[in-house]
């Protein structure tokens, strides 16, 4: 049905259910059928009323959830009456559209109705008499379309004591005189002598003999004790049950009537494709005798993790049934060539046990999850979540679920194996004069019945079956999940109970002290169960589950997979834990799951098993609280697994969390995007002439492409990130060409975007989160836990306003680390919630020249000439933007040298290795942390500017060794000056002599790298500077022995020479240019005159380009000046007249050329020999 004759049945379905006065209808006479508003307000009306879903606008169907409208008896017969005396009426007052709608596009709409459910139709012909007067009287078919109903039949196996033959007399009476050997009349031959047929065969068993019509003659009685109550069990051999269902069949077909065969008027396109007898149909349209394969779908469900015995599903009848509905088919359809009137439209072979261990469906112990609920309730935040979590804990602490399961399971005395059939009977494809009760019962439901249990049927079912006895069924499945049962309440008692019973004893409730959801409290934090416990509860109880239901969809697909858990149950095996859980067995095999080796994504997000259960159990919310903890816990336990420093631990730990803030928050923006994108698509399709041509599908690629950027909030290489996400939020292609519509607040602080977040964090109500945080997303939420987490972490050591510093700071440093460049933030002062149409930047604001809006040219280039600009303009003045080494000239640098991000060319990749120097490795590893944002302090800022200069001279980054390279000028004029400044007091002037020495080339590896020299230079400059460094604190210790150091010197070529050149230390008398030893000829520059020469070094670098000529003539000399200026690095400088090119340099530059194999050995400025190994 189109959608404007599904809204006007609506309509005249309301017109209808008013004249009846049913309930309070919101009701419009004839409502445009085309419009959007009023008629969706009156259907919602309606169909809430009728207990539906509310269907889409433009888009109502009477199928799917939309399908079903539940009426009780008295109405649907009032409503059938009005419907009979005004629909004339109505549709003659209707409008055209109406009368065109109903009369001429719709379909006949349909009401079901449910009788008769578990009623027993099947016994004795006395008790058939009685159902074929129910039948006739309560039955009258004619005005229905499709009878559903499901017919079950129940087997047993009850052990036998002894066996009595029957006489041949009582056989002869009662089945008569023509008998024979088989049901299958072309093979069977007559048993003329019953006397002398054998009994039984020679394995013991009877031999059956057959009536006419192919049902078996019992030819012994069984005695059973009449006390005997012990009933086998029965469930289904897997393995031979798959012949039930894909064997192939011939179909025998008659075509003496093809003459007669029309097509089917009734025949409806979308009938199921499985229905019994479809192929008969069209056989008899093709061929006289064909050999059809008649495949029916089919599930099995193995039992207790067997895998070779259990229950099945399937979406059709087995194959003898089959052959038995085609027959009576054959016998009541209406006339040839119309569809099977009685199709099997599903079939369960199951055994019953499941009906005495639960109330109803999905009630079944195993099924609920009960103890990964109850564990999760300590993570209540809700007074509702607290009701519910402290009654679940009662009854858990009263007896365990697979206790209880247990005990249920040994009560059951009997079970039988349900053969269960569900036929869709179509009634006007019956013949007409069955259309009444009785005989719809005599040729139809008993013919039915009989089928479902004729012996071919039942000595099928038996061949595909397994006998248990009655003393290991039903008890099979307690001692298969033993294994699982006692790791459950191994958990529970150890990890889970004391816990909760520590918060019971404590007072400490699980949900806030107000009805208001204020930050967890540190209290509540430290008294829930570990959550690596609570998912382990989740395998197991799903593993569990299948144990006993067998149904594969109760598996987790990403966890359980991880843990190898699925694949051992699908494959037959008991559970597999692989990964997520240990047994330590010096602890008496006590089970540990190590949170840090907890299975995760491939971004590092950790896979959970309890979602399911805790939001049908608690919600969303409580879900998304706690997974929030799961996360930050997971996360600081691996970034912190090898850390053993308690202050270095907490300092990552609130780096971390300051981490999962801004993910969250990154998250949070691209469900936005994603709404957004998704609501005009929607509007879209009602109104495609308001949209250009294939822009709504652009904006759908776009988000799809921006989505799976690591960094969404980046600009991106060549500004591709940030282009991908303006044209997903662009209403039109020719809309702006701003890269992102501005905000009026067009940019602030990276530090005053994190007090912003830290600020929300704090708030205790939803309904104050304002922009920049989504009140719809998840960032509000795990600000609460990161918070409450931090503040844990600190302890009381710090005061409230120092942890407020500290995470501040830690969402700040996230914020740069993730590359968050803008925001979408309020649109106006009355707004207080973000908006994708007012965006702010990180960074100071851009030139607003560049973002002035255009139209679109003809071919684009305009526009797109004009964004890239801006985008261009944004990024040379964002603080946070990417930037490059080898792209910055020393003349541009002051462009980028307030970056508070990494170059993208810095080398350090974390995973060094000193075989026998872990402790150089330490201090390399705590200098790059340093480093991470070069705006930290005046350190990073230094460090950062003299390696920048440094890498620029490569490979002229060496001093000649005077003890052998001393035929360069003035070097015993350098001696004489270094020995007198010993004997004299110490001073800085040191630094200016030895400055005098010239810087030469070496060839080595690494020395034309210039990215990975300065790399390698930042790192050991941040170590010789900051006060906090290791190696620092060793040269400032005149007591404390320096073996650091001496392993220091060892491993790089940038000495204590190279470090005076660039002042960092200084030196005291000649013995620092041979053999140069901490604390007697070279000393640590003090704080106070670093810090007053990064002053010097950032002002020349940021200020015109003579200063940073300035900087470097002094630090490098003439000769390295002009090399730099010849090379492009000053271009605004011109050479002086009569300066040699530095393709002539002085054969002194050349005199101490040696061949070495890596940058990182050592020049002999310590006198150490040569090292292969930089870091």
């Amino acid at each position: 049905m189109d959608s404007r004759s599904a809204r006007a049945v609506f309509v005249m379905l309301g017109y209808m259910l008013s004249k009846i006065n049913y309930r309070t209808l919101l009701f419009q006479d004839y409502p445009d059928l085309d419009s959007d508003q009023g008629i969706s307000e009156f259907v919602c009306n309606i169909l809430r009323y009728l207990g539906a879903c509310v269907p889409k606008q433009a888009d109502v169907h009477l199928d799917g959830q939309n399908k079903f409208y539940e009426l009780d008896l008295t109405t649907t017969i009032a409503l059938d009456e009005a419907i009979r005396r005004h629909y004339d009426e109505w549709i003659r007052n209707a409008p055209p559209e109406y009368q065109k709608t109903i009369c001429g596009s719709s379909v006949p709409c349909s009401m079901s109705y449910k009788h008769g459910q578990n009623r027993q139709i099947w016994g004795t012909e006395l008790e058939r008499d009685v159902q074929r007067a129910f039948w006739e009287e309560s039955a009258n078919l004619k005005n229905i379309l499709v009878y559903r109903v499901a017919f079950a039949l129940h087997l047993q196996c009850t052990p036998v004591q002894d066996w009595e033959d029957r006489s041949l007399d009582e056989i002869h009476d009662t089945y008569g005189e023509e008998l024979y050997d088989s049901p299958n009349p072309n093979t069977r031959e007559r048993i003329d002598d019953l006397a002398s047929y054998p009994m039984l065969d020679e394995g013991g068993k009877e031999m059956r003999i057959y009536q006419p019509n192919g049902e078996v003659v019992f030819r012994r009685y069984a005695i059973v004790p009449e006390d005997n109550e012990a009933f086998c069990g029965i469930l289904c051999d897997l393995d031979k049950s798959r012949a039930l269902f894909i064997a192939p069949e011939v179909l025998d077909i008659d075509d003496s009537d093809e003459d007669d065969i029309d097509i089917d008027p009734f025949r409806d396109d979308n009938d199921d494709p499985n229905d019994v007898g479809e192929f008969d149909d069209h056989a008899e349209l093709r061929a006289h005798r064909k050999q059809v394969k008649r495949d029916v779908k089919f599930r099995f469900f193995p039992a207790a993790f067997t895998h070779t015995i259990g229950q099945i599903q399937a979406d059709g009848p087995i194959r003898p049934l089959a052959r038995k509905v085609e027959a009576i088919n054959r016998d009541v359809r209406a006339r040839p060539g119309v569809g099977p009137p009685v199709a099997c439209s599903r079939n369960q072979i199951y055994n019953d046990l499941s009906h005495h261990t639960r109330l109803s469906a999905g009630q079944h112990i195993a099924q609920r999850g009960i103890l990964t609920g109850t564990a999760a309730g300590a993570y209540a935040h809700t007074w509702q979540s607290e009701s519910i979590a402290s009654k679940s804990y009662g009854q858990v602490s009263s007896i365990l679920p697979h206790s209880a399961l247990a005990t249920q399971i040994r009560n059951v005395k009997k079970s039988y194996l349900r053969f269960e059939n569900v036929f869709t009977i179509h009634i006007n494809r019956l013949d007409p004069s069955l259309h009444n009760g009785r005989a719809f019962f005599d040729h139809v439901v008993e013919p039915v019945l009989s089928a479902c249990s004729h012996s071919d049927v039942c000595a099928a079912i038996k061949q595909s079956t397994v006998v248990l006895r009655h003393d290991v069924f039903p008890k099979l499945y307690i001692w298969t999940s033993t294994p699982i049962t006692i790791l459950m309440e191994e958990i529970w008692l150890r990890y889970v109970r004391p816990v909760m019973e520590k918060r019971r004893a404590a007072g400490v409730r699980q949900a806030p002290s107000s009805r208001s959801r204020s930050t967890p409290s540190i209290a509540r934090l430290g008294m829930v169960p570990e959550p690596q416990w609570i998912e382990i509860l989740a395998i197991l109880e799903r593993s569990f589950n299948f144990c006993h239901t067998g149904n594969a969809i109760c598996l987790s697909q990403k966890l359980m997979q991880q843990t190898f858990t699925n694949r051992a149950l699908l494959d037959g095996y008991m559970p597999l834990l692989a990964g997520a859980l240990k047994l330590n067995s010096a602890d008496g095999a006590i089970p540990i799951a190590p949170l840090d080796l907890w299975p995760t994504t491939e971004d590092g997000q950790p896979l959970v098993a309890s979602k399911t259960s805790q939001v049908y159990t608690y919600g969303e919310s409580h879900w998304s609280r706690y997974y929030a903890q799961f996360r930050i816990k997971h996360r600081i336990a691996v970034a912190t697994a090898t850390i053993h420093d308690s202050e270095e631990r907490m300092d990552l730990a609130i780096s971390v969390l300051g981490d999962i803030v801004v993910q969250a928050y990154q998250e949070d923006v691209v469900e936005m995007v994603r709404r957004a994108v998704k609501a005009v698509r929607d509007d879209a399709k009602l109104r495609p002439n308001d949209y250009a041509p294939g822009w709504v599908e652009t904006r759908r690629t776009s988000f799809r492409q921006w989505h799976k950027r690591k960094n969404p909030l980046d600009y991106g290489d060549d500004y591709d990130t940030i282009s991908l996400l303006s044209r997903a939020i662009a209403i039109r292609d020719d809309a702006r060409i701003d890269p992102l519509p501005q905000a009026p607040e067009k940019s602030i602080s990276v530090m005053e975007f994190a007090h912003r977040l830290y600020n929300i964090g704090t708030a205790q109500r939803r309904q104050s989160v304002v922009a920049p945080v989504w009140r719809e997303g998840a960032t509000w939420h795990t600000l609460h836990v990161t918070l409450a987490h931090g503040s844990a972490l600190l302890g009381q050591e710090f005061s409230d306003a120092e942890k407020a510093k500290r995470l501040t700071k830690a969402i700040a440093d996230a914020v740069l680390a993730n590359h968050v460049h803008f925001f979408p933030n309020k649109s106006g002062d009355r707004s207080s919630v973000p908006s994708l149409s007012s965006w702010t930047y990180l960074g100071n604001p851009p030139n607003a020249a560049h973002l002035a809006t255009s139209r679109l040219d003809s071919v684009g280039t305009h526009l797109k000439r004009k964004r890239t600009q801006a985008i261009r303009e944004l990024v040379e003045n964002d603080i946070t933007a990417k930037w490059n080494i080898l792209e910055c000239t020393i003349e541009s640098y002051k462009r980028y040298m307030t970056r508070t991000r990494l170059p993208e060319d810095w080398s350090w990749n974390g995973d060094q290795s000193l075989e026998g120097n872990e402790e150089v490795y330490r201090v390399y590893q705590w200098a790059a942390t340093r480093l991470a944002n070069p705006q930290r302090d005046w350190c990073t800022r230094l460090a950062m500017h003299l390696a920048f200069l440094l890498s620029k001279i490569t490979p002229y980054v060496f001093s000649p060794d005077v003890t052998k390279e001393n035929d360069f000028p003035d070097v015993k004029r350098i001696l004489k000056e270094m020995e007198q400044l010993k004997q004299n007091s110490p001073s800085e002037s040191s630094i200016s002599i030895i400055r005098k020495l010239p810087w030469i080339k070496k060839e080595r590896n690494g020395a034309h790298d210039r990215a990975l020299y300065f790399t390698q230079a930042a790192v050991v400059i941040m170590s010789w500077i900051d006060p906090d460094s290791p190696v620092r604190k060793q040269i400032e210790n005149v007591n404390r022995k320096r073996e650091l150091i001496a392993q220091w010197n060892k491993k790089h070529g940038l000495g204590c020479v190279t470090m005076i050149k660039l002042g960092v230390l200084y030196g005291a008398g000649r013995g620092v240019l041979s053999s140069p030893k901490t604390g007697q000829n070279y000393f640590a520059r003090s704080v106070d005159d670093l810090m007053q020469w990064e002053q010097q070094v950032t002002g020349a670098l940021g200020r015109s380009v003579d200063g940073a000529y300035k900087l470097v003539l002094t630090v490098f000399g003439t000769a390295i000046a002009n090399r730099l200026i010849e090379s492009g690095e000053m271009p605004s400088i011109s050479l002086p007249r009569n300066a040699p090119s530095t393709s002539r340099l002085g054969s002194a530059l050349q005199a101490g050329r040696r061949t070495s194999t890596a940058i990182d050995d050592s020049d002999n400025e310590g006198g150490h020999p040569p090292q292969r190994r930089r870091y």
